[in-house]
């Protein structure tokens, strides 16, 4: 008679950081909508466009956040080490799609910054929202970067143990 392993301690990692994950981009995401929102109302020039930009990066990444806590608690706590190794592939190339994007972030902050010349709305405008896309881009590489180290050695554990399991079927052995 064949047995299984309790795929339940092989995926629940998994969830656990996904929606770790979202919760850090729902707390910024927050953050940003208040602290950008209040700031509005008591700013002008250059500041007044930086937390306007901020409060409107917030509620783009409360989107986000609410998308990602969404596909978290979708994930079956109880998944084949197949499926497992899949669903981490899929967030590993989530977070490999959202470095790129912080850095583009980053980049197009800094150009806005570097190209604010003219007259002094113009150059508060553009020194405003570059330097909040820079921002943006800075949290959301920090909080991808640690999510994609963090899933690193998680993904190197379930391709090992998919290997012991293939290698158990192959040779007829009991799995688990």
């Amino acid at each position: 008679m064949r047995t299984y392993p309790d795929y339940k301690r092989l995926s629940l990692p998994l969830r656990r950081h996904q929606l770790t994950h979202a919760l850090c981009y729902a707390s910024w995401a927050i953050l940003s909508l208040v602290v950008g929102g209040v700031a509005m109302q008591f700013t002008n020039g250059q500041w007044h466009h930086f937390v306007h930009m901020h409060a409107a990066w917030g509620s783009i990444n409360l989107l986000i956040s609410g998308w990602c806590l969404y596909k978290a608690n979708q994930l079956s706590p109880a998944l084949s080490v197949r499926v497992t190794a899949k669903k981490e592939r899929e967030f590993r190339r989530f977070l490999a799609v959202n470095l790129g994007l912080d850095l583009l972030y980053i980049i197009t902050g800094l150009w806005l910054c570097m190209s604010a010349t003219g007259a002094a709305t113009h150059r508060a405008l553009r020194l405003g929202f570059g330097e909040a896309i820079c921002l943006q881009g800075m949290v959301l590489l920090s909080f991808d970067l640690v999510s994609t180290f963090a899933s690193r050695g998680r993904y190197q554990m379930i391709v090992s143990k998919q290997r012991t399991l293939h290698r158990q079927t192959e040779a007829g052995q009991p799995v688990g």
